[in-house]
């Protein structure tokens, strides 16, 4: 008998293989082939596709939905802080043009001592006008620093229940 010679209905005896044909072929049976994988990866390349996309978009929901929490958590933040800085600017110079005023005031009742001692009325009469002026804005400003000191309070009040969650956003 020859090699490739049939016997019988179905066998047939193996002929000898090329060297280039046996390094196929322990090639072929060593396992990992890739040209065996890229032909499995293009039956179902539509499938991976449909995965890929699929699982970018649940990432991509994922992070728009906490980025979003986190932003309005800072935004509210920050709103305080901004607004703690301003009741905190404003107190000081509203306490700096009361101390300015004060200041003017004790000038203007010495200024009225000076001007009754002299027999001075016309100027006695405009130097109190302009300390009543001088004590109803002294007024305003006690009014309007109690207002600030108040709102920066409350803003201290309210910064700590963000302040944990904002630090966790920042680190």
């Amino acid at each position: 008998m020859t090699s490739g010679e049939i016997i019988g209905d179905s066998t047939s005896v193996p002929k000898a293989l090329t060297g280039a044909e046996q390094k196929e072929t322990s090639r072929y049976r060593q396992g990992f082939s890739l040209d065996r994988f890229i032909e499995r990866i293009k039956d179902i390349k539509e499938l991976l596709a449909f995965a890929a996309i699929l699982g970018g978009a649940c990432v991509w929901v994922v992070n728009y939905f906490a980025t979003a929490d986190q932003l309005a958590e800072l935004s509210c933040s920050t709103k305080l802080n901004v607004r703690l800085l301003s009741s905190s600017t404003n107190l000081n110079h509203t306490q700096e043009l009361a101390k300015e005023g004060m200041s003017e005031y004790r000038d203007q009742e010495r200024l009225l001592d000076e001007a009754k001692k002299g027999g001075h009325t016309q100027d006695a009469i405009a130097i109190q006008n302009r300390m009543d002026d001088l004590q109803a804005q002294t007024a305003s400003f006690r009014t309007t620093i109690d207002d600030q000191e108040r709102e920066g309070k409350k803003a201290l009040v309210d910064l700590p229940r963000f302040s944990g969650r904002v630090s966790v956003l920042v680190d």
